[in-house]
């Protein structure tokens, strides 16, 4: 009888597949995606490709269904396979395409089997998402009509003369793409004319990140600002460090996350002689606390394929700043207001704009960001792809 009523409960069963499942926008949003899904009463089932579970990984919550499948072990466990991957290996630079990429015909053959091995234990999948580029350059050939590939970052496209078929093996029918930001559909275009695409921003659990945000935490300045975000060179937090000695000294900076570049930042910030001022929060499996306190929120980064952390900073009313850059800011940093907070990557104009901003601070206002409630965001894309 539970499992009968269990059934009636679930409209949809949805397949969420991801490579990794660790700190990062994308990842955050591949497993807030799955809890909407959840909560307007469908199934989920998450898939993480990499099936070695990585000491950061996020917390998934006990009521999504994980799957962990070994399909490199898949792939050398027959005669085909090894044949494949030694062939492909040693003509990889002929073609131009990575060893990846020419495996994918195999990675796609191994995933379809163990999607099929889930469906006979659970039922089929109503509807099946890849999250991310790395997924579907990674399973290339799987075509379901009900699969869907979310695109949350610039597209990686191939430029060799004998590789230029790989792009529309990857972007081209019956192919069918879900860009977070219209730059990123765009982007989608110019690489595949053909490809089937459309637009729809990602979304947020609103009360559940004013939650957290209440969450105590101790050993923050009394007054700082925050950039939120892995510690590698495309976010160029070197650009901030440089900033703070134009900044007021009572004024320090918290970086929340961490990567390889961190002893690099800590030596400039030294060199800068501001290492004091420059606070190392490391990797924190809830930033919205730091980000709540924080005087604004400064977001330098070279590339955002849509910039979630703008919109948890405006629904904790925290003040953003932002340099310019590639990707979908703009969909949201939009209006009078926000637009005005985008500044050129220079360190004189990025401390005028950071200083007349918690001088000035605005306010954030429900029509900044209404159209990215979960609650309704996830329903009206469910309907669109009706028709898609």
């Amino acid at each position: 009888m539970r499992l009968i009523l269990l059934k009636k409960a679930c409209f949809m069963r949805i397949l969420i597949v991801v490579r990794k499942i660790t700190m990062g926008g994308l990842q955050k949003q591949a497993l807030s995606f799955a809890q909407t899904a959840h909560k307007n009463n469908h199934e989920v089932h998450l898939m993480i490709l990499k099936s070695e579970k990585p000491h950061n990984e996020l917390e998934i919550p006990s009521y999504i269904t994980v799957h962990r499948p070994k399909i490199s072990s898949q792939l050398f466990s027959s005669f085909r396979g090894i044949l494949s991957y030694i062939t492909t290996y040693y003509f990889k630079r002929l073609f131009g395409c990575d060893v990846e990429f020419s495996l994918g015909y195999e990675y796609s053959r191994c995933f379809e089997k163990y999607v099929e091995e889930i469906e006979r234990q659970y039922g089929g999948f109503d509807l099946i998402f890849f999250r991310g580029q790395g997924c579907f350059e990674y399973l290339h050939q799987f075509n379901r009509p009900n699969c869907y590939c979310f695109v949350d970052g610039k597209p990686y496209f191939y430029k060799n003369i004998f590789s230029k078929n790989a792009n529309k093996i990857i972007y081209g029918a019956p192919k069918k793409f879900i860009c977070v930001s219209e730059q990123l559909k765009k982007f989608i275009l110019e690489i595949e004319k053909s490809a089937q695409v459309i637009c729809s921003h990602n979304f947020l659990d609103f009360a559940e990140i004013r939650t957290l945000a209440e969450k105590p935490v101790t050993g923050l300045p009394e007054k700082y600002i925050v950039n939120v975000g892995r510690l590698v060179s495309v976010k160029s937090q070197e650009l901030l460090i440089k900033t703070m000695p134009l900044l007021p000294e009572e004024l320090s900076l918290v970086l929340v996350g961490d990567g390889k570049n961190r002893q690099n930042l800590q030596n400039l910030a030294r060199s800068c002689k501001c290492e004091k001022r420059v606070i190392f929060a490391g990797s924190q499996n809830n930033p919205y606390p730091y980000i709540k306190h924080a005087k604004a929120l400064v977001h330098t980064s070279q590339k955002e394929g849509f910039g979630m952390i703008f919109l948890e900073s405006l629904i904790l009313d925290t003040p953003v700043v932002a340099t310019e850059s590639i990707g979908g800011m703009r969909d949201i940093l939009k209006g009078d207001i926000l637009e005005n907070q985008i500044v050129p990557r220079d360190p004189e104009a990025l401390a005028h704009k950071i200083t007349d901003t918690i001088n000035n601070p605005y306010r954030s206002t429900l029509d900044m960001y209404q159209e990215y409630d979960s609650n309704v965001s996830f329903n009206d894309l469910l309907e669109r792809l009706k028709n898609f």
